[in-house]
């Protein structure tokens, strides 16, 4: 990341071909995803602060999973900006499968993402 602090997140991921073994230690290779899950306190830094820092470190992909609105936003860096290239809000967007890269190649049933959210 361009600053000297060493971002957390929830969740991040590497393609297989920049990252073919598990290293050990800490990871400096930049992800290809990263995934923040909203909670009550955090909202600013993870849709402001995570998504400028992410996007100026040109990070692939960025979503955003909010369990209490029971929403999930999937951003793609499109010409050095993200975009958002998913959205779903509510009971009857989240029980679908889809299929939202970087994972076009498995189907995602986002009714499991959201068990138990009611």
């Amino acid at each position: 990341m361009p600053d000297d602090r060493c971002p957390s997140h929830d969740l991040a991921g590497w393609r297989k071909e920049r990252l073919p073994e598990r290293p050990a230690g800490v990871m400096t290779l930049l992800p290809d995803w990263v995934c923040e899950i909203l909670s009550p306190g955090h909202e600013r830094k993870d849709t402001v602060t995570h998504f400028l820092r992410l996007q100026r470190a040109g990070v692939p992909f960025y979503w955003i999973v909010s369990p209490e609105d029971r929403a999930l936003i999937a951003y793609a860096l499109d010409d050095g900006g993200y975009r958002a290239l998913f959205t779903a809000e509510g009971p009857d967007e989240t029980t679908a499968k889809v299929r939202i890269p970087p994972f076009e190649a498995i189907e995602i049933d986002l009714s499991l993402l959201f068990s138990g959210l009611g």
